[in-house]
């Protein structure tokens, strides 16, 4: 199929397979339609073949990997970043969208409430769950229930040494401009 190799409109790749799949269903469906209005007399669709979807395989961090990525994020700025994605099981647009007022520090627990989506023009905008089901509540691990609590604390002091206003930044994890 031609719009694997290269079907996008801006040239820079292939559509993926799944894509290709959403077009050809809608596409076949709609010339269903015009079959039962009598407009054509059969559907091209059907002497094509629809595109199959080979099921990704995911590759999971064993023991090893785990231990050697702990150690890499050791001294990062998104330390809390990355341990919330791997053990809190949240998704990044999930991290980034995390805000103060979403954590229950004392109760060891989170509300996921939106995620962040990046636009093109650079800027980020919060956005609402897809789903009622992404609206969730996470129990943190022990030890990652206390790393919010203790970056507030070094934010805070850094901060008000700077300024003296007082102010704290709303999201926890991740520095972004954009539309709230």
């Amino acid at each position: 199929m031609k719009a694997l190799s290269g079907g996008r409109r801006d040239g820079a790749g292939s559509l993926s397979r799944r894509t290709v799949q959403y077009d050809y269903t809608i596409l076949s469906k709609a010339l269903d339609g015009a079959v039962k209005m009598g407009l054509i007399a059969v559907n091209p669709c059907e002497a094509v073949a629809r595109p199959r979807v080979e099921p990704r395989r995911l590759s999971v961090l064993d023991a090893d990997g785990l231990h050697r990525l702990l150690t890499a994020i050791q001294e990062n700025p998104y330390r809390l970043f990355f341990l919330m994605l791997l053990f809190g099981g949240l998704r990044r647009g999930e991290a980034q969208a995390l805000r103060w007022c979403d954590c229950a520090v004392d109760l060891a627990r989170i509300h996921i409430v939106g995620s962040l989506c990046r636009l093109r023009d650079g800027t980020y905008l919060f956005k609402e769950p897809k789903t009622a089901l992404s609206r969730r509540s996470v129990d943190l691990p022990p030890f990652l229930a206390e790393l919010p609590s203790a970056q507030a604390e070094t934010r805070n002091r850094r901060r008000l040494t700077r300024e003296t206003t007082g102010w704290q930044r709303p999201h926890v994890l991740w520095p972004w401009r954009g539309a709230a």
